[in-house]
């Protein structure tokens, strides 16, 4: 049966499989950032991303988990690739536009509907989740 992809899970797989990630044990920000060129950091307020000349940087709250900082690597990762700015400049409703669109990005590219394709289900749930829950970072 033929799959139908929206256009986000269908960016979100052509640009995984451009840097060679195709499995959910390749998902770590760390790897996906080297391959980008982005600089990832810890500290203690809140996850953002900013730019300096064409280097991007993304900063994680480092009190976060480990699944919290994956999900706010990509709720960045899609401000360093699809907007340019500085957002308290930007009027509220394009700032409320872009927030919308990186938690859209976020929750395709931290779990990409083509690798959920790919997973073997078995009779018990439980053996699905806990066979593929440490694929982050």
């Amino acid at each position: 049966m033929a799959q139908h992809y929206t256009h986000t899970e269908d960016y979100v797989k052509n640009f995984y499989e451009k840097i060679g990630i195709t499995k959910p044990q390749e998902l770590k920000f760390r790897a996906i950032a080297e391959q980008l060129g982005i600089y990832v950091f810890y500290w203690p307020d809140d996850s953002q991303a900013l730019f300096t000349g064409n280097k991007g940087f993304i900063l994680l709250k480092e009190t976060l988990t480990p699944q919290q900082q994956w999900q706010e690597f990509c709720h960045e990762l899609a401000h360093v690739l699809f907007h340019t700015g500085i957002q308290s400049k930007i009027p509220t409703s394009f700032r409320e536009y872009q927030e919308a669109k990186a938690n859209s990005f976020m929750y395709h590219a931290a779990i990409p509907t083509f690798m959920l394709d790919r997973l073997p289900i078995y009779d018990l749930h439980f053996l699905t989740v806990t066979k593929y829950k440490n694929f982050s970072m």
